[in-house]
């Protein structure tokens, strides 16, 4: 009897310093001995019996999603460097494909008409003054877009800043 009586108050005693599933303990349930009558709640809870079956199609499924996670690993791996090689080779075939054709209008062409320096010469100036402007319009455009980038930054702060401390 003193054993039971050493136990019930050292529960007692723990008791508020114990959780269960994250719960309070309550000692007084516990330490109350005679057993739950079948009018309260606990007594309607039925468990399902252990199935092997099921258990296995866990491990199936769990084995399942690790060959299919090393799988979308490999393959993250392995498809970028196949879509640049198929990539590379079309880009070749294009090559090969656009040199055929121009070897084959070279020999298409005999004898160039009169008349065509001048348009020759014109097309080229035409061609040439395009190349100036498009060289220049570059140059000018690297020499603005720092000061555009940090324009777009102030704003980007300041539009932050309305939005946070504004309100």
């Amino acid at each position: 009897m003193v054993s039971s009586q050493f136990i019930a108050k050292t529960f007692t005693l723990a008791s508020p310093s114990l959780t269960i599933n994250g719960l309070p303990v309550d000692a007084a349930s516990f330490l109350n001995p005679k057993p739950p009558s079948s009018s309260s709640p606990t007594a309607d809870v039925a468990y399902k019996p252990f199935n092997h079956k099921l258990h296995d199609r866990i491990f199936e499924l769990a084995r399942q999603e690790e060959d299919l996670l090393s799988e979308i690993a490999r393959l993250k791996t392995d498809v970028p460097g196949d879509v640049a090689t198929a990539f590379g080779e079309r880009m070749v075939e294009g090559i090969r494909a656009d040199d055929t054709a121009l070897e084959a209008a070279r020999r298409n062409i005999s004898v160039r008409p009169e008349g065509h320096d001048e348009l020759d010469a014109a097309v080229g100036g035409e061609v040439e003054e395009r190349l100036r402007m498009a060289t220049q319009g570059l140059a000018r455009l690297k020499r603005e877009m720092p000061a555009a980038v940090a324009k777009m930054e102030r704003a980007r702060v300041a539009g932050e800043y309305v939005m946070t401390q504004g309100r």
